[in-house]
């Protein structure tokens, strides 16, 4: 595998990280919008468990993956830096991003509403999401240190 596919992934990585974060927190901000009276102190706790990891993980993996541009040296320290970020934040994600879902899907938010589409779409960007940092851990192996050219 080549540098600039490793960049390529570990940057689609990073954005599906984000993306999975966002719809977490949604589905909970949908769910108290859903039901007034109920006090978003309650969800910040589960919130964070899910969100926290994906964001950290994501800004890490996207932080070395911007720094294999064309012209930046010798890219063993920066394969390194993904490979390490990926491989810490692999268990924190599945865990957390599991934790945080299955407690948002126990809510008990209607199929219909904004609240069950958002759980609906969380679990499919939870399991991409896991996977995509696996696929970066792994071609991180795979791809060989060189000089990055342009």
């Amino acid at each position: 595998m080549s540098i600039g596919r490793l960049r390529v992934l570990a940057l689609a990585t990073s954005a599906l990280m984000l993306a999975a974060a966002l719809n977490e927190t949604l589905g909970y901000v949908f769910f108290i919008l859903d039901h007034p009276g109920t006090g978003f102190q309650t969800y910040v706790p589960i919130t964070l468990i899910g969100a926290v990891p994906f964001l950290v993980t994501g800004l890490l993996i996207g932080l070395a993956a911007r720094g294999l541009a064309p012209g930046s040296g010798s890219s063993e320290q920066l394969v390194q830096r993904i490979r390490t970020a990926s491989a810490f934040g692999l268990l924190p994600i599945a865990i957390g991003g599991f934790w945080s879902g299955l407690g948002l899907a126990l809510l008990g938010a209607d199929s219909n509403s904004s609240a069950g589409i958002a759980v609906f779409v969380y679990q499919f960007i939870l399991v991409a999401a896991v996977l995509a940092d696996l696929a970066v851990l792994v071609a991180s192996f795979l791809v060989k240190p060189a000089p990055i050219s342009s």
